[in-house]
């Protein structure tokens, strides 16, 4: 079933570990909140690489430091209502979205905004589906990002539903355009800069 699993109400903190996971349904899976600092973590899934019912974490705020994560193999590769990434080595392959900010259950709706936001990290993604996908918004402040993923029956490099912010600092490398509310393209494949003027919803510091 899942290679980690951690339930109702629990909080999950990997920190400085080695981890190699085959998993029929999720790599890891936790039904709150899910923290990966350090380590290496390598996994294939049949299902999500790794998930978090709330706020899934990538790299340490502070320092900017962050593990080196291999997906190797997924539906859909990492997921949770809010996924910060603050830094580290990120390799995702996904058969459907790699990032993804949603909640099959909606859970969390009004207590959290839909967001995927980037403040670091090296960011490498092959997905089937939309690389990055938000039932809110996408914030790309720091960092870089290679996307390579469908671009044709309603999937992008960057879907969203809300808005986008791209900074002037951000590299970007999107392969397969954007997609924006109401299926509107936005930035054009290969393109930064910003757009939107400032980073929208509930950023880490206001979480």
């Amino acid at each position: 079933k899942n290679g980690i699993k951690a339930g109702d109400d629990s909080s999950l903190i990997i920190d400085g570990t080695t981890i190699n996971i085959s998993a029929v349904n999720d790599g890891i899976n936790s039904n709150y909140d899910l923290t990966i600092l350090s380590g290496d973590v390598t996994i294939e899934a049949g299902d999500d690489a790794i998930h978090a019912d709330h706020i899934l974490t990538i790299g340490d705020e502070t320092s900017g430091d962050g593990p080196t994560v291999d997906i190797n193999s997924s539906t859909e590769g990492i997921e949770a209502t809010v996924v910060n990434i603050y830094g580290g080595d990120i390799n995702v392959t996904s058969t459907d979205d790699a990032i993804n900010a949603a909640n099959k259950d909606g859970a969390y709706e009004g207590e959290l905004d839909y967001s995927v936001n980037i403040l670091g990290g090296d960011v490498d993604i092959n997905s089937g589906g939309d690389g990055i996908d938000s039932n809110g918004n996408v914030n790309l402040v720091d960092g870089t990002v290679q996307i390579d993923s469908a671009a044709t029956g309603g999937e992008a490099g960057i879907d969203y539903d809300g808005d986008l912010f791209v900074s002037d600092d951000f590299q970007l490398n999107n392969n397969s355009g954007v997609s924006g509310p109401d299926n509107m393209g936005g930035m054009p494949g290969g393109m930064g800069g910003q757009f939107g003027g400032q980073p929208t919803g509930q950023m880490p510091s206001d979480s």
